[in-house]
């Protein structure tokens, strides 16, 4: 399953040469469109949900191996880890969840939300609750007996964010209208963070003292809690859907355009101007720190891939070429692997040791 011809490096101003020597790249195919990617939380799993319906787990016990775990019709919307890893669950555009075993890929649980899109998913941090956005409604679970702990009232609009808070069981969904903060434990205590446009994206600050939403309008809203502060960032080129704080919460990068614009949040963001990260020639469409690490991945539609370690360099640290159309990124919980899904169903795995990117250490 490995492919070094899978990535291709180049330097500023230097023609691109091959990726460095070694098994330092794993590619893939998954043959439909990737729309989501998730590790699983020991990082020994990578799942993958692919816009023709199906629904992929890779893993590397006892050997590396691709299985097609199900199939949701009309497509697949996204996939999501539970029970430390050891179930997967997939929503689908055919109203459907499924739950399967991983070790055995084995469906131990369907449920039916006719009519309705399932396409987000989020933990409690301790893992205990499952919620899910259908559509205009948030439906929250026990993840371990699936047994449904509260069915919110509908939303404004279509849920297009749903996370739960780094901390506690605080509950964010973002449609038209602002971001919703729903508490299981007292569901009918609804609090609504207002704004009069339409919510693209969600992001919650690693201390949980900041939400942010991308908008419609080509902006960032954020609130800061608990008393709801309300401030904006306009100015970007197209709808912001890529937002990513990095793991000490001062950073917040964003896309909405062919820049990559930080946030500086220990000094503002408030009367300061963003950091503006150029050298994209395409319109960025992911966006991911490492979990704890210094490092930042972003991707534009024209298959161009930078590290970027902001703070040191407004420079890229190092840049790679793509042989494909990238969808989706995401970082191993453990900040080696970085997996990139494309739309012509190419999945990549990039290992960071095999990558001496300059100036990441210390």
């Amino acid at each position: 399953m490995s492919d070094r011809g899978a990535l291709q490096a180049s330097q500023q101003g230097q023609p691109a040469k091959s990726a460095p020597p070694g098994p330092a790249h794993t590619r893939l195919s998954v043959d439909e469109h990737v729309v989501a990617l998730v590790w699983s939380p020991q990082g020994d799993a990578l799942a993958a949900a692919g816009a023709d319906g199906g629904v992929y787990l890779f893993d590397a016990d006892p050997r590396p191996r691709l299985r097609r775990i199900c199939e949701h019709a009309r497509g697949a919307l996204n996939v999501h880890f539970i029970r430390g890893g050891r179930h997967l669950v997939s929503g689908g555009q055919d109203g459907e969840v499924q739950v399967h075993d991983c070790a055995s890929g084995a469906l131990s649980y369907k449920l039916a939300v006719p009519g309705q899109w399932v396409e987000h998913f989020t933990s409690s941090a301790d893992g205990r609750l499952l919620a899910l956005a259908a559509g205009r409604q948030v439906r929250v679970y026990e993840a371990d007996t699936l047994s449904l702990v509260h069915a919110f009232k509908p939303l404004p609009a279509t849920v297009a964010g749903l996370a739960f808070a780094p901390r506690g069981i605080l509950l964010a969904a973002a449609s038209y209208g602002g971001v919703q903060l729903l508490t299981p434990s007292m569901p009918y205590g609804v609090r609504t963070l207002a704004w009069t446009g339409a919510c693209v994206s969600l992001a919650w600050r690693p201390d949980a003292s900041v939400i942010v939403a991308g908008g419609q309008d080509a902006s960032v809203q954020f609130w800061r809690l608990p008393k709801g502060k309300h401030a904006a960032m306009s100015g970007y080129a197209t709808k912001v859907r890529e937002l990513a704080w990095n793991g000490s919460g001062r950073w917040l990068a964003s896309g909405g355009g062919s820049s990559v614009v930080l946030w500086d949040f220990k000094p503002g963001p408030e009367g300061h101007p963003p950091r503006i990260l150029h050298s994209h020639a395409d319109c960025i469409v992911g966006l991911r720190w490492q979990r704890r690490g210094p490092l930042l991945a972003s991707v534009s539609r024209d298959g161009a891939l930078l590290l970027w370690r902001p703070g040191r360099s407004e420079f890229p640290l190092e840049s790679y070429k793509l042989a494909f159309v990238p969808t989706t990124l995401a970082w191993s919980p453990d900040d080696r692997l970085l997996a990139i899904g494309g739309d012509g169903g190419q999945l990549v795995v990039i290992d960071m040791k095999e990558i001496k990117v300059k100036g990441a250490e210390g």
